[in-house]
């Protein structure tokens, strides 16, 4: 066990072969990424972006870890190639990893989050429901021995906690599936509640002050949002977000100037008013 640090550094090299293949990559502890585009309409382009990538993995395998006296777990090795539902899909491709040929696979788990290959996010879903309801079943049979706020810590821990696990990648998502995970909150919330089945849900979801499901989504990217714009994020996503600045003077920004000067504290100061 080498520690994060000299783990890191240990690992560094990889980074360096994937840029002189030009492949975009994601390095998580020990769990590499390895992220190619191709035109999927453009046959040729699919076969280059396969090839390169088993040129890649290969100068990786022989020359790197064998220098290193490392092994690749071909095992945990997975493909899944992405495409548009609505368009063809991309004709089936493997990647030959060693002895192995790895098959493109449906769907792929990410830090907990299963990713289909036309990115509806239906799978992801359908999981985080069943846990959900399996907890609210086990809640409901000791909810009798609960106060309120004891069962509304419970849910947050078991139920809460994975409907906003990562919940940024339902935005945009149909009403369909949002709907599966607003099932969810409404049974949390009457089983906070102890609400009957068909009872009317808003009031109880406006006293327990929990946002339904598309407005919590809405707060997690526009908190993510916040956090990058000012430093507080971490720099892959700081990089991603640029501020829009307008071509020429807009009457909206001699509005909001007009507004930010007359609302400042000098302003209140000079005039003898308290600033709110």
């Amino acid at each position: 066990m080498l520690g994060p640090i000299l783990y890191l550094l240990y690992t560094s090299p990889l980074g360096d072969i994937l840029r002189s293949y030009n492949i975009s990559f994601h390095f998580y502890a020990d769990d590499s990424q390895l992220y190619i585009t191709f035109n999927n309409s453009i046959e040729v382009d699919q076969d280059n972006a396969i090839r390169r990538i088993e040129t890649c993995v290969v100068d990786i395998i022989e020359k790197w870890m064998t220098l290193n006296k490392l092994k690749l777990n071909s095992d945990k090795t997975e493909l899944v190639i992405f495409y548009p539902k609505h368009r063809q899909p991309p004709k089936p491709s493997a990647v030959s990893v060693g002895s192995e040929i790895i098959k493109p696979g449906n769907s792929i788990r990410n830090f907990g989050v299963i990713f289909d290959k036309c990115m509806t996010m239906l799978p992801h879903v359908n999981s985080v429901c069943k846990s959900a309801f399996y907890h609210i079943r086990n809640i409901s049979r000791i909810r009798k021995f609960l106060t309120s706020e004891s069962t509304e810590i419970l849910v947050h821990a078991f139920i809460s906690s994975r409907l906003d696990c990562c919940n940024s990648l339902f935005y945009g998502s149909p009403k369909y599936i949002l709907q599966k995970l607003q099932r969810v909150r409404n049974a949390a919330a009457r089983l906070v509640k102890l609400s009957r089945k068909y009872e009317h849900i808003t009031p109880h979801l406006m006293d327990l002050h929990w946002l339904p499901i598309e407005y919590r989504i809405q707060f997690k990217v526009l908190l993510l949002t916040y956090t990058a714009q000012n430093g507080l994020a971490p720099f892959c996503l700081s990089d991603l977000l640029q501020r829009y600045a307008p071509v020429r003077n807009l009457r909206s920004s001699a509005f909001l100037q007009h507004m930010a000067h007359a609302h400042s504290p000098s302003q209140h100061q000079n005039s003898g008013t308290g600033y709110p």
